[in-house]
């Protein structure tokens, strides 16, 4: 009989325990989904350039400007620089249309020597669209530094939009 009262007493502070322990282990599962579930845009304070002719928009931090200088270029439909934009070329990032050149099959790589088979395969952007990645890093055609850059290639809507990045 004492045996039964012993395990009997031993019941009480078993079940408390446990629910003790699924209480908090239900709590932390609660707050780890929902704030897993809160994605913060670092985006979301800076600027918009949007495009209506090509259907495009590009989200660029506050203290950067966007200025299309394809009026001052002949060779080019669109050409973007976001950047201190002080001058044509001023840019860490240029999106741009030649005048002509609507697949990568008419894009000249000239002085890179690089093919189109040597381009990677990729996804960008929230639309993930496909694109060709080229990175060069090396002596560069007549400058006088060395090119250090990143150019997306997107082909799209009869056009082939390139994305340089510096």
């Amino acid at each position: 009989m004492n045996l039964l009262k012993k395990q009997s007493g031993f019941a009480l502070p078993l079940a408390i325990l446990i629910a003790v322990v699924l209480i908090v282990a239900g709590g932390a599962g609660y707050y780890f989904y929902t704030t897993s579930q809160k994605q913060i845009d670092e985006t979301a304070d800076w600027k918009t350039y949007k495009n209506e002719n090509y259907g495009f928009e590009v989200k660029y931090p506050l203290d950067l400007t966007a200025k299309d200088w394809a009026l001052k270029t002949p060779n080019w439909s669109l050409l973007v620089y976001i950047g201190e934009n002080k001058d044509i070329g001023d840019g860490a990032v240029s999106i741009g249309i030649e005048k002509e050149v609507n697949t990568l099959e008419q894009k000249s790589f000239f002085p890179f020597q690089v093919q189109i088979k040597d381009l990677e395969d990729v996804l960008i952007g929230e639309g993930n669209y496909k694109a060709k990645k080229f990175s060069y890093k090396g002596p560069a055609h007549e400058i006088p530094e060395e090119a250090d850059f990143v150019e997306y290639f997107i082909e799209q809507s009869g056009h082939l939009y390139q994305i340089h990045y510096d």
